[in-house]
């Protein structure tokens, strides 16, 4: 996607960048998410017969949500372990495995209390 960074606030870490998109969307984005116009390579669009049941660009069980919404669309705006903890969630009653997804998720929330455990 192209866009313009419109703010940039050190104190909204880890995702200080805030960029308007054409369409009038704003998305926060961390610094190792942005590419500079001279680097920018487009990525080629999706040919159209994709469906919606892709397991590979859009498997059913991460776009569920209403409006095309889908779990990565949620899941980037946080840290790489808090995002496993959500994408476990939200899937959790979609692909099939909800006691192991449930686990998975619990296993990435205690490893960020330890964390926060580790910093006291």
């Amino acid at each position: 996607m192209h866009g313009e960074v419109e703010e940039i606030k050190p104190e909204y870490v880890p995702y200080p960048y805030s960029v308007r998109f054409p369409d009038g969307k704003r998305l926060a984005f961390s610094w190792d998410e942005l590419v500079g116009e001279a680097q920018y390579q487009p990525v080629p669009e999706e040919p159209a017969e994709v469906s919606q049941g892709d397991p590979v660009n859009h498997p059913p069980h991460y776009n569920w949500l209403p409006g095309g919404l889908e779990v990565i669309d949620i899941t980037r705006h946080f840290s790489f372990v808090l995002g496993n903890v959500l994408k476990y969630l939200f899937r959790a009653e979609h692909k099939g495995r909800e006691l192991e997804d449930l686990r998975k998720a619990r296993w990435y929330l205690d490893y960020r209390i330890r964390e926060l455990e580790d910093q006291l």
